[in-house]
């Protein structure tokens, strides 16, 4: 995280979210230039945690913390895009994705998200 308490992949990642499965909620169509733009600030980024996990568990070093809890909500929904493979082609990235992603707590909190998308759903 930089001193503004935002992670850098929440920044990548809002943007995505909100052109890929946000706008076309709304019937807005992407802004695929956004989307092109964002992936590849993503790709590099991504690039940076395999080198990081490459070395280390996770991503404050061998054990779990808020640095990898905070990309739950943001990664959750990427996941479920078509651009997901950019972090599945990634070994390392993917094998900590999986790993903080199947946490009892995290399952939970995915289902806690499912429940909110659908309330938003029923008032679209």
């Amino acid at each position: 995280m930089d001193g503004s308490g935002v992670s850098p992949i929440q920044s990548s990642n809002q943007a995505l979210i909100r052109q890929m499965i946000v706008n076309p909620i709304y019937g807005i169509a992407p802004d695929e230039k956004i989307i092109e733009i964002e992936l590849q600030d993503l790709d590099k980024l991504l690039d940076v945690y395999e080198e990081r996990l490459s070395e280390y568990k996770y991503l404050g070093g061998d054990f779990y913390s808020m640095a990898d809890l905070h990309h739950i909500p943001y990664l959750v929904y990427f996941m479920r895009s078509s651009k997901s493979s950019i972090v599945i082609s990634r070994p390392c990235v993917n094998a900590w994705w999986n790993d903080i992603s199947s946490r009892p707590a995290s399952v939970k909190v995915v289902e806690l998200m499912k429940l909110k998308i659908l309330f938003s759903f029923d008032e679209i």
